[in-house]
């Protein structure tokens, strides 16, 4: 009986031991896996235009990644949005917090063109793939290797502009474009585009984001009686 007991008690204490180990070795598998599971969710930073007059915009992008997420994701991803808005301050702000913080492997921009471009050093630098699905131009394309242009491309924006408007017979017009990186590239081409089938631009004049007066601008061009008016408006 002694014997007996001594042998329990040496089983039990190899038991306890065994047990011990048993639980640190499930522990640390069970850890494993969650830090492989945590480690294998490709986080994406979705940046669009979510507050302010063009929010409509930023809320059609939003849906379109829920239903994908709802109705066709097959991998493990998390989408993180950030409102850019439309300056490039608030872009590069939004860049900083989803590259920085949130720690996004890519990043999906239906934003402006001057919000990424205010990012473009922090996006090489950090070797994070920018999507551009926005219309885009030649400052997109030339911006860095991180950076994939997936929207139109505004050299069409603004030829084909000019390729019409000469086609319904107007010859002398005027440019009238808003100071920012996407209009200012869109009435590039169309300028080269319309002087190179023979029309001519009689008045070249820009105005910052958020005027709105516009009544000395307007004097001018009556004064000159053009054909037609090509504004290149971003807001």
């Amino acid at each position: 009986m002694e014997g007996r007991k001594r042998k329990f008690n040496q089983n039990w204490w190899f038991s306890k031991k065994t047990m011990k180990k048993l639980f640190i070795l499930l522990l640390l598998i069970f850890s494993s896996n969650l830090y492989s599971e945590e480690e294998s969710i490709t986080k994406v930073g979705v940046l669009s235009v979510f507050s302010g007059e063009f929010s409509i915009a930023g809320q059609e992008v939003s849906n379109a990644f829920k239903t994908y997420n709802r109705l066709y994701l097959r991998h493990p991803m998390k989408f993180i949005y950030e409102d850019a808005k439309i300056g490039s301050q608030d872009g590069l702000k939004a860049f900083e917090k989803l590259i920085n913080i949130s720690n996004v492997d890519l990043t999906i921009a239906a934003s402006s063109t001057n919000s990424n471009l205010a990012a473009k050093e922090l996006i090489n630098r950090s070797k994070t793939p920018n999507l551009v699905v926005s219309t885009a131009g030649e400052s997109i394309s030339s911006a860095g290797e991180y950076f994939f242009r997936f929207g139109t491309n505004d050299m069409l924006n603004g030829s084909q502009s000019a390729q019409y408007l000469y086609s319904l017979g107007y010859r002398r017009v005027v440019l009238l474009v808003e100071e920012t990186e996407y209009t200012n590239d869109v009435t590039k081409h169309f300028s080269n585009e319309f002087e190179s089938l023979g029309g001519k631009i009689i008045i070249s004049d820009s105005f910052l984001p958020d005027t709105s007066d516009f009544k000395s601008i307007v004097t001018k061009i009556k004064s000159r009686k053009p054909d037609a008016v090509f504004v290149a408006s971003q807001t």
